[in-house]
């Protein structure tokens, strides 16, 4: 990545990829803590 300049050329397509493992990660996280709440609420 070039931090001086990120929207150009393939620091835009690594900049990209960056963000969309950062959402990927955050939606695997709330799938994982909602299935167990899910069940802690099914155990009552």
């Amino acid at each position: 990545m070039d931090w001086s300049n990120p929207i150009n050329g393939k620091s835009a397509v690594a900049v990209i990829c960056a963000i969309a493992s950062a959402s990927a990660v955050l939606l695997l996280t709330i799938l994982i803590l909602s299935k167990k709440i899910a069940e802690r609420l099914n155990k009552k």
